[in-house]
């Protein structure tokens, strides 16, 4: 029987493919930070454990056959260099489209993924590279302002994004896992259609009923938001993205065509992504 291992299972797309594989006829193992957070699914086990922690790693590795794994802050070839050591067979990896889209050199987080990819590559190991470009969860960091104030703060309107549902991120990952067809693939994860940041607001107001208005704020105050609070990224990842916007805003980012090719469907359009997450943007009753 073939055993799976699910890093970052309290996590968006972790979560999601847990629940994909435990229905599948094999074992699940569920590997978590927090112990208190751990998900309860059938078929499965919860361990907690680190990837700083080579000994915890040890035993989450021990007796499974495909492992999934998201880009460490820090990647450390010696956790790949343990999952062999372990029996594992079949990295299927959480990257980015940075590693192809932007100079790692100059980036870093193309940098981190990049590492973390080459890492798996020396290690000898069968692999899949799941590379979403922009992640449809992303705008839940409108969440609040919408819910309080009714509208997004942003530096360009018009910036163009093609986002993917975390849930179709996490369907190919358990195809990957369970068939074994994705290995050696690196594939470039998309949505179905680009969409300006004011189109993505007026299709949240659409589907919450209220009308949102897309508030246009100086480039400084962009990357001020993104750098400070308790989703910071560092001071010079935050002036990338706000420049990898204003970029955005005549050059529309390329639709992959990937996971249609790996799932026989079309990924999912983003008003299916709003209506599974509505109950974030509704506002709090009083």
């Amino acid at each position: 029987m073939k055993r799976f291992l699910v890093s970052g299972a309290t996590g968006r797309i972790g979560k999601r493919l847990a629940v994909h594989l435990a229905s599948q006829a094999g074992g699940l193992r569920l590997l978590v930070r927090d112990r208190s957070r751990m998900p309860v699914l059938p078929f499965s086990e919860c361990v907690q454990g680190d990837f700083d922690d080579m000994n915890s790693m040890a035993a989450a590795f021990d007796g499974v056959q495909a492992a999934f794994l998201y880009t460490p802050a820090h990647p450390d070839p010696r956790l790949i260099q343990l999952a062999v050591k372990q029996g594992v067979q079949h990295v299927v990896l959480l990257s980015s489209a940075s590693v192809v889209k932007v100079s790692a050199a100059d980036n870093p987080v193309a940098r981190r993924h990049r590492l973390a990819e080459e890492a798996v590559l020396e290690g000898g190991i069968a692999w899949t590279f799941l590379r979403p470009d922009m992640l449809a969860s992303n705008c839940l960091s409108w969440a609040p302002s919408i819910r309080t104030e009714r509208c997004v703060y942003v530096p360009f309107p018009e910036s163009q994004r093609n986002p993917i549902h975390e849930d179709d991120v996490a369907l190919v990952a358990a195809h990957a896992m369970v068939s074994g067809h994705l290995m050696g693939r690196a594939l470039s994860l998309t949505g179905p259609s680009c969409l300006t940041i004011a189109q993505q607001v007026e299709l949240i107001g659409q589907s919450t009923g209220t009308t949102l208005r897309c508030v246009q704020i100086d480039t400084e105050q962009a990357v001020h938001a993104m750098s400070s609070g308790p989703s910071a990224v560092p001071m010079e990842v935050a002036r990338r993205l706000v420049e990898y916007m204003r970029k955005t805003t005549t050059t529309a980012p390329e639709i992959s065509p990937d996971f249609e090719l790996a799932m026989g469907r079309a990924p999912r359009p983003f008003a299916d992504w709003v209506a599974d997450h509505i109950v974030d943007f509704c506002p709090y009753p009083n």
